[in-house]
């Protein structure tokens, strides 16, 4: 069974119980959906990061990730499975990219850090947010907000990723600082074009 048709089943069971209209049912479907997502992203992600020892690691960069998505939005693949595959392939890569980055020396991990979050803090101020296609938000005052509210967490995650790395804890300074490059590459055209190619991938073997 499909997440879609979980979300659905779990919807019009609710909805039948508390006698919600349809437009209710749509929005709790909706919800549904998002929630099942995640989870099953994380729950792939973890077991990823189980395999290749790099669990903490992970963790950092997903939540960064996940925190900043709630506002900026970003592209996605056609179905729950295929993010949560990608997210899969992507995460231990960036935790790759961090651990190699962390080990630098000083003054160039710093230059590295300081670079890649002034251009995501700029994409976030740009782009954000991309909504979905289905759901577009066409409310100029919430899009604004929304915008507003994922600058204000990537200048925030800037800071605390300079705070640990003046603390002397330039792995976890890099670690967060590529989840905010992960989350903000999905606002950009290649990232868009990236996630296309991936979900095409996946669509040829049948996944």
């Amino acid at each position: 069974m499909s997440v879609h048709r979980i979300s659905k089943f779990i919807s019009s069971k609710i909805s039948r119980e508390l006698s919600l209209p349809s437009d209710k049912q749509e929005i709790i479907e909706y919800g549904t959906i998002g929630l099942i997502s995640e989870l099953l992203s994380m729950f792939s992600i973890l077991v990823t990061a189980l395999i290749f020892n790099m669990v903490f690691e992970a963790a950092i960069i997903t939540f960064c990730s996940a925190f900043l998505r709630k506002y900026s939005g970003g592209a996605h693949c056609s179905s729950p499975l295929r993010c949560a595959l990608l997210g899969a392939v992507v995460v231990p890569v960036l935790v790759l990219l961090g651990r190699l980055v962390g080990t630098l020396d000083f003054v160039t991990l710093i230059a590295i850090i300081v670079f890649i979050n002034l251009i995501c803090i700029t994409i976030f101020s740009i782009y954000s947010p991309v909504d979905s296609p289905s759901k577009p938000i066409k409310n100029i005052h919430k899009r604004k907000i929304l915008r507003l509210k994922a600058v204000t967490l990537s200048v925030v995650l800037f800071l605390t990723s300079a705070l640990l790395l003046y603390l002397n804890f330039g792995q976890v300074s890099a670690l967060i600082t590529m989840g905010m490059s992960n989350q903000a590459l999905t606002l950009t055209k290649p990232g868009h074009v990236g996630i296309k190619f991936f979900d095409k991938l996946l669509s040829i073997v049948n996944i």
